[in-house]
């Protein structure tokens, strides 16, 4: 699997660009391309998924699974439908592709200029498909990331947040 992943990489890097720019941003260009590739292998990285111990514990994964012959299928369709449905309760498919966005672009930023907020978060606890995020950065061509700078917590409000509840409200007198 990780062969396909950097076969699409370096195919996208030569192609069209590096994911990182000069400027240490994303490359917004290099990663709707490497997007698609990855979106036009998904359903093979799925297939080779179900011949590991993994994938019994995601029921959604075998049950939109089809063997044929020799070959695995997955059918992405009612797979896409149904990790959303589990995964997502209800949250636009858009909506978790722009946070998983501006996650990259977070550490990104993170790692080669500084951080740039200190309250962002991820709110989901899994990745939309590459399928859909290819599809978002295809609506979204002039996509721009920023983020209003929060400052850490301070001592106090470190203390508070480690604190079991119980401890935290307790009577002193």
């Amino acid at each position: 699997m990780i062969d396909k992943i950097q076969n699409a990489y370096v195919t996208t890097a030569v192609e069209v660009g590096y994911l990182i720019s000069e400027k240490n941003t994303i490359n917004l260009k290099a990663l709707t391309g490497f997007m698609h590739s990855l979106a036009n292998i998904e359903s093979d990285l799925l297939a080779a998924k179900i011949h590991t111990r993994v994938v019994q514990q995601d029921s959604v994964l075998v049950t939109n699974t089809k063997r044929l012959e020799a070959a695995v299928r997955v059918d992405m369709d009612g797979y896409r439908k149904d990790y959303y449905h589990r995964n997502f309760e209800g949250v636009p498919v858009h909506k978790v592709c722009e946070e998983y966005v501006r996650g990259m672009y977070f550490v990104i930023q993170y790692y080669l200029n500084s951080i740039p907020t200190f309250d962002w978060y991820y709110p989901y606890h899994y990745a939309p498909l590459f399928t859909d995020i290819a599809e978002y950065l295809d609506e979204n061509p002039n996509l721009k990331i920023s983020f209003n700078y929060r400052g850490p917590l301070s001592l106090v409000e470190s203390l508070a947040s480690i604190l079991h509840p119980k401890s935290f409200y307790r009577d002193w007198e």
